[in-house]
């Protein structure tokens, strides 16, 4: 009995001065800190979600508003050269009250952009729903990819085709669809497997196929496979064989002199 594919998933402040009366721009930052998270409310609150606006940088990072009475700072490490927003920008971040750089209140980027894949992903493996990833780099045991905002993820070589795919060079760079197999947050773990879509999409191949296939009717297909008495065919979800003796008028010796796999 064909598994299905849930089967395959589970198997595979305001008046500018504080208490004493000092002015806000004579207050240092802890005080500023400590004044904000004493009034409470989300944006005061370690890891929680804000929303800022880019307003300069420095060579330490990006500095934003947070619509409180100081400047935070995006630290650069968490972009690199190239910042992937400007300067008036409204960007997601998470607020990190135990972290400062050169005096200024630490705020991620990275953290928010990956806090919210993950919650993504969660809800694409609930729903058995397909996503969309970058081969990045070949490494021991299959691919490394990347998706959802660079979030990166591993797919076994066992899982990159419906066969097992030996020379995993030809799919750097590729962009392939892929199920979700498993994940782990806490250990920033993420497994995908094209097989599975692949074969749940050659199953669609196949019955759209067997409705329409004609005896006598000429198709094109695509090696899939080559031995020493034929070839294997696929001829839309559905391989056939086609025999030795059916490739060439004169006799043929060998089927790798005839056809090639991919062909």
């Amino acid at each position: 009995m064909t598994e299905t594919l849930d089967e395959k998933l589970t198997h595979a402040s305001g008046n500018g001065a504080d208490s004493s009366g000092a002015p806000a721009e004579e207050m240092g930052m802890a005080e500023l800190l400590a004044q904000e998270e004493s009034a409470g409310g989300a944006a005061a609150q370690n890891g929680s979600f804000i929303v800022v606006r880019v307003v300069s940088f420095n060579k330490d990072g990006a500095l934003v508003d947070t619509g409180s009475k100081a400047e935070a700072l995006i630290p650069k490490l968490e972009y690199g050269d190239e910042a992937p927003f400007a300067v008036g920008d409204s960007v997601q971040v998470l607020r990190d009250t135990s972290s400062r750089v050169e005096g200024y209140l630490t705020v991620s980027w990275k953290a928010a952009r990956d806090r919210t894949s993950w919650r993504e992903v969660q809800e694409l493996h609930k729903n058995k729903t397909p996503i969309s990833v970058k081969v990045k780099a070949l490494i021991k045991g299959g691919l490394m990819v990347e998706c959802l905002n660079g979030l990166q993820g591993f797919m076994p070589a066992s899982q990159v085709d419906v066969r097992m795919s030996r020379n995993l060079d030809k799919w750097k760079g590729q962009s392939l669809t892929a199920y979700i197999m498993e994940f782990d947050v806490r250990k920033n773990n993420l497994v995908l497997s094209r097989k599975l879509w692949v074969s749940e999409e050659n199953a669609k191949k196949k019955t759209e196929t067997m409705q329409q296939i004609k005896v006598g009717e000429v198709r094109k297909g695509v090696v899939t496979g080559i031995t020493a008495f034929g070839a294997f065919v696929d001829i839309g979800g559905i391989e056939g064989l086609l025999h030795i003796g059916e490739l060439e008028w004169a006799r043929t010796k060998k089927v790798a002199d005839v056809l090639k796999v991919g062909q």
